[in-house]
């Protein structure tokens, strides 16, 4: 189009230039971004939903904003970084690289952040060091990315899903002859994760108004003795906490399995901590009758606080409140973590129960695997096969500082910095470690027991060097928190699969088919099938 303003050809010209490309910012610390809009004092360039360039003209009110947007740059470089970059004349809009992604095909590519922010052009830069955390790579060839020996984790479909596997031979583009473990398990019986928590859920939560009503207490002695409550002992200078420090609703914290929010915001308690306050108002009565009878300010006098209460006068204050400091630090609760309330995360007791049904699966699954009957459609399941998959199905260990599109296929990797892992993952769900570093063995099975922003806590199946207690919730050794990236989600695969097996039916109208690989003992394997000879089971 021909313009007659000469600053907008001026802009379409750096719109040739910059638009679409990949540019670095925040000098001198550069940081890859791409430019993704172009704005100056009347005109604004950018890329589309459809990915073609749209020129918008800006109304009076946006000119105003845009040349707000502009001084604020420049004073902002001036005032904190006593740089003068001179007159802002246009704006790029830009999102920063916040990490990178491998791509199926073994190739390196940026993830940007989806958060736009404003740059002025004398602070972007075509060219600076390199820096090869976020450096684009080609496609990788199959042997390089998956070398004979190396371990996999076939992705399905079939009943192997999330199994370890190791490469034994490349047969072509197409073809991958691997070595597959097998657990044994079917998905029903992997599931019992959902199951226990479905059944904890169903118990009794209460209201605070139902707290005080079944305790015969104040809602304020409530919230008070739920948190943190400083008792000041005159004459010796000795402050104790008589508060439980189970909840504190401003800083949104809460011990898990004692209290919660509920949809509308609602603090509960659990019956665990229904008996705790009632085994605490039992021992030490005086203190609490105290609690209910003086004002707020004196409620941090510990004399005070006994002599209203009805303490015999032979009893010390600094006595009393040490056996209140004795008797709370005896309690279970006082070793769990305070969690955010935005986190969501299992009870000592659900993780215990997990745990112990885990145990009984894998026992049951070792003493199949030693019995003498051959004929087992579970000894079967659990024996090593080799099959002949697409290169597609198998998952190679996660590159540090890597997330693999593999392992995350359905996530916005665009936005890799701010994905919360409750969006990828679910209390319950049964998992895999993909990755070869750290202290988790590759391959090793597990279930979600928290989701904390982007880390998710696991109950694995077995103990392993550098695993935790998750704060005492299982036995030490078995659990670890772990960013979202590094787990391969059996439980999606799992549904992806019946989606996929339930639209073939209908389109053969009703009739059952499966593409399912089957086992096929070591040395059998045939070329360009997957089905096994005889009626070797999966």
């Amino acid at each position: 189009a021909k313009l007659s303003d000469g600053a907008q050809a001026e802009l379409y010209q750096i719109a040739d230039s910059l638009l679409g490309k990949d540019v670095y910012m925040n000098w001198p610390y550069w940081i890859p971004c791409r430019v993704n809009g172009l704005v100056d004092e009347k005109l604004k360039i950018q890329i589309g939903l459809d990915g073609k360039r749209q020129a918008k003209k800006l109304s009076p009110h946006e000119q105003v904003e845009a040349q707000k947007a502009m001084q604020a740059i420049s004073h902002q470089w001036s005032a904190l970084y006593a740089v003068d970059i001179g007159k802002v004349c246009v704006i790029a809009e830009v999102t920063p690289v916040k990490g990178a992604v491998q791509a199926p095909n073994g190739a390196i590519e940026r993830a940007y952040d989806a958060v736009t922010v404003h740059q002025t052009l004398q602070i972007l830069s075509k060219t600076a060091p390199i820096d090869h955390r976020f450096t684009p790579t080609k496609a990788v060839p199959t042997a390089e990315r998956m070398p004979i020996g190396s371990q996999v984790l076939l992705m399905g479909p079939g009943p192997r899903t999330g199994c370890c596997a190791s490469v034994l031979e490349h047969r072509g583009p197409t073809q991958t002859l691997v070595s597959v473990e097998g657990t044994g398990l079917s998905r029903d019986e992997e599931n019992f994760g959902h199951r226990i928590i479905r059944e904890k859920r169903s118990e009794e939560w209460w209201i605070s108004r139902r707290v005080c009503g079944k305790l015969n207490m104040s809602p304020l002695v409530l919230s008070r003795i739920m948190g943190s409550l400083t008792v000041r002992i005159p004459g010796t200078g000795i402050d104790i906490d008589i508060g439980l420090n189970i909840k504190f609703d401003r800083r949104g914290l809460f011990v898990i399995g004692y209290a919660r929010k509920n949809k509308e915001g609602i603090w509960e308690y659990s019956n665990e901590c229904l008996q705790l306050l009632q085994s605490y108002k039992k021992r030490f009565p005086e203190m609490f009758q105290g609690l209910s009878q003086v004002s707020a300010e004196q409620q941090s006098d510990g004399v005070k606080l006994l002599q209203t209460g009805g303490c015999p006068a032979g009893i010390k204050p600094q006595t009393y409140f040490e056996n209140v400091k004795t008797w709370l630090s005896s309690q279970t609760h006082g070793a769990l973590p305070l969690v955010s309330a935005e986190s969501n995360s299992c009870d000592r007791n659900t993780v215990q129960r997990i745990e112990q049904r885990a145990d009984r699966y894998l026992q049951f699954i070792s003493d199949m695997k030693h019995r003498p009957d051959n004929s087992s459609s579970l000894k079967n399941a659990s024996q090593q096969v080799n099959l002949e998959v697409h290169p597609s199905r198998l998952l190679p260990p996660a590159k540090s500082g890597l997330v693999s599109k593999l392992l995350q296929g359905i996530v916005d990797v665009g936005s890799a910095e701010k994905i919360r892992a409750s969006s990828i993952f679910a209390l319950g769900d049964r998992v895999v470690n993909a990755k070869n570093y750290g202290p988790v063995p590759f391959g090793l099975r597990g279930i979600v027991v928290g989701l904390d922003g982007g880390d998710v806590e696991v109950l694995f199946d077995k103990q392993f060097i550098g695993g935790t207690s998750l704060h005492g919730r299982c036995t030490p050794g078995r659990g670890l928190k772990l960013p979202y990236d590094a787990l391969f989600n059996l439980e999606k695969a799992w549904k992806a699969q019946e989606f996929a097996t339930k639209g073939k039916q209908n389109k053969r109208g009703g009739r059952t088919g499966s593409n399912l690989s089957r086992g096929v003992p070591p040395g059998r394997a045939h070329r360009g099938s997957s089905r096994p000879h005889g009626r070797q089971g999966t």
